[in-house]
């Protein structure tokens, strides 16, 4: 199992827990820091160099500040999920964003997991 140095911005501990548990069994998250104030990315993220950053939106939030963390941690992937479960984004450096095909337990896993390409799409 490969193990994946996650750090978790403005998302709450059940929705990360959550994320967690769906990738149980086909990769280790291992959250290396939980911000709970996005004004503390450019500080943090660039030491931490996290394999992977989920950040949670807020109702009516794009997933703007997901690119902001990319640029700060070029590496990384960046997965953008709503607080409502409508819309989830994956930011990689290859692409500006990809939207996946639904925000369904699995294609979380599959963002978490997949190579550096996610078919786009957005839940209506």
């Amino acid at each position: 199992m490969a193990g994946l140095r996650t750090v978790i911005v403005t998302m709450s501990t059940i929705l990360s827990d959550i994320i967690a548990t769906l990738v149980e069994g086909r990769a280790t998250l291992s959250v290396i820091a939980r911000l709970e104030n996005r004004t503390d990315m450019p500080l943090r993220l660039p030491v931490l160099e996290p394999d992977l950053v989920l950040i949670g939106l807020r109702v009516g939030e794009d997933d703007e500040i997901a690119a902001a963390a990319l640029e700060l941690v070029p590496a990384a992937r960046v997965i953008a999920l709503s607080i409502d479960g409508r819309a989830a984004y994956v930011h990689e450096t290859h692409a500006p964003r990809a939207a996946l095909r639904d925000v369904s337990p699995a294609a979380l896993v599959d963002a978490v997991l997949a190579p550096r390409r996610v078919e786009a799409v957005r839940r209506p």
